[in-house]
């Protein structure tokens, strides 16, 4: 089973609300992951936006994350 990934902010393959853009609070969205393979070290995640307008997709990146963890508030 592959590793899942899901956000309580907002439903897969829509639009980010407004409180998590730039116009809005720009914060983070949470998220939660799970059916992590038995071989994973250690986690990373990247925010890309795929509609940017100004070049810049990339919008914050984590890594190192430890194992125990499976969500970012």
């Amino acid at each position: 089973m592959a590793m899942q990934l899901d956000s309580q902010a907002f439903d897969s393959g829509r639009q980010l609300p407004s409180r998590y853009v730039r116009g809005g609070e720009n914060i983070s969205p949470p998220l939660h992951w799970w059916d992590v393979p038995g071989d994973t070290r250690s986690f990373a995640v990247i925010m890309e936006d795929a509609v940017a307008t100004n070049g810049r997709t990339r919008h914050w990146g984590y890594h190192d994350i430890p194992l125990d963890y499976l969500d970012l508030p």
